[in-house]
């Protein structure tokens, strides 16, 4: 992705980094007591999650099968961020472990972790050493799946975010100005730009996982981080791998808002893809009934 490096900064770039900074606080300061509302009335749905629904298939597939499957994907991202980390000779800024600054290297890596996390619940399930009730869990159980969910939720729609602005942006642009494709078409790049979709999508097909709409926050707090993140790199680099949250120019605050409304969009975007993959049974039916979820909490869905 596009790399941006001016050889100085603006005179009025402090004004523009103070606002940068007081629109994320402000964005804090509203999702932050909006997830306490949410919790409280039990809105997030912590209550019906199930070892089974991180571990088990929606459709006829064994554990065995899952955590295969799962551990595969692990291991192809791992394997992919050895070969961006030790060998990018077509853009040495993005050589080494500076490829972990970009966002997207940040949501590849995060899928190889979701892919970890799931499949070690998916080979205890296959080996029976998995928790048989709610009440049997322990606490580091309940976090895995919960961390787990998380991330299911936030990564397929980053996934398809990033596949799409590669070839529908990106890719056209690297063209257009440059007249190569600038490594986009590379084994690793081709990798996690696509490979992460599919490896998602494929889950989404799988899995018993839902994407929750009180869970959009989440997605907020992902970017958020990542803006964060870019100010902390830029402070030892001084460069953004991407113009429109460069936080120097005045075009930042459009950048931050164009950002979270895109993870937004994309968010919903997953949940009905999700919504139309997968069997009725692990559809969004629990939402619709959200009034009654004291009184069916033992339900066997997840949303």
């Amino acid at each position: 992705m596009d790399v941006s490096a001016p050889p100085a900064d603006p005179e009025d770039a402090g004004k523009w980094q103070m606002l940068a900074v007081i629109y994320v606080v402000l964005v804090l300061l509203l999702l932050i007591p909006l997830q306490i509302f949410w919790e409280r009335r039990r809105r997030m749905k912590w209550n019906r999650l199930q070892w089974e629904h991180i571990a088990q298939s929606s459709r006829k597939c064994s554990a065995a099968f899952m955590a295969a499957f799962r551990i595969f994907c692990c291991l192809m991202v791992l394997v992919v961020d050895v070969v961006m980390v030790v060998r990018d000779p077509e853009n040495p800024l993005v050589g080494g472990f500076s490829v972990f600054a970009t966002f997207t290297v940040w949501s590849w890596t995060l899928i190889g972790v979701y892919m970890g996390l799931a499949g070690f619940a998916s080979v205890l399930s296959a080996l029976g050493k998995a928790p048989e009730a709610p009440g049997d869990e322990l606490r580091s159980a309940r976090c895995l799946c919960r961390i787990a969910w998380l991330l299911f939720e936030v990564m397929l729609p980053v996934s398809f975010l990033i596949f799409l602005a590669v070839w529908l942006i990106l890719l056209p642009a690297a063209y257009k100005s440059t007249g190569t494709d600038m490594g986009l078409f590379s084994a690793s790049s081709l990798a996690a730009h696509n490979l992460n979709f599919v490896f998602m999508l494929t889950e989404a097909l799988l899995n018993r996982l839902c994407i929750t709409s009180y869970h959009f926050i989440f997605v907020f707090y992902y970017g958020g981080l990542y803006v964060v993140f870019s100010w902390i790199f830029y402070a030892f680099h001084h460069f953004f791998f991407y113009f429109f949250i460069d936080w120097r120019y005045p075009l930042v605050l459009i950048g931050y808002t164009a950002l979270l409304s895109m993870l937004t969009i994309f968010y919903f975007l997953g949940r009905c893809l999700v919504n139309c993959v997968k069997p009725p049974l692990y559809t969004w039916d629990l939402e619709q009934s959200s009034s009654g979820e004291e009184s069916s909490a033992s339900s066997e869905s997840l949303e």
